[in-house]
């Protein structure tokens, strides 16, 4: 089995056991699976959709004219999504790291 139809798998045979009405060792006998296997996965499969914090360090931009130039703009890049934010706009930045924040 390849990496995402074995994840796709365990996460049918967790979903088929949460609406099953017999015992834990009858569902994996009838599965082909052990429970050491089911377990296993179950866990996996748990701790791969927790969010994960990232922190970030923010240091004080000085006031000189010629440093907020060179301070334009604001990018975050996180995988494929880019963010831009003006860097004048301090107040939308403290509001979209506490929604981040609240988030995770």
């Amino acid at each position: 089995m390849g990496n995402k139809s074995d994840k796709v798998f365990w996460e049918n045979i967790i979903e088929k056991y949460f609406s099953y009405e017999g015992s834990l060792v009858d569902f994996c006998i009838e599965n082909n699976i052990t429970k050491r296997q089911f377990y296993y996965h179950r866990n996996k499969l748990e701790n791969s959709n927790k969010p994960v914090f990232h922190a970030i360090a923010l240091k004080p931009v000085p006031n000189s004219d010629n440093v907020q130039k060179a301070y334009k703009d604001i990018r975050i890049e996180i995988g494929k999504a880019n963010i831009i934010i003006p860097a004048s706009e301090s107040e939308l930045i403290i509001t979209i790291l506490k929604e981040l924040e609240a988030i995770c």
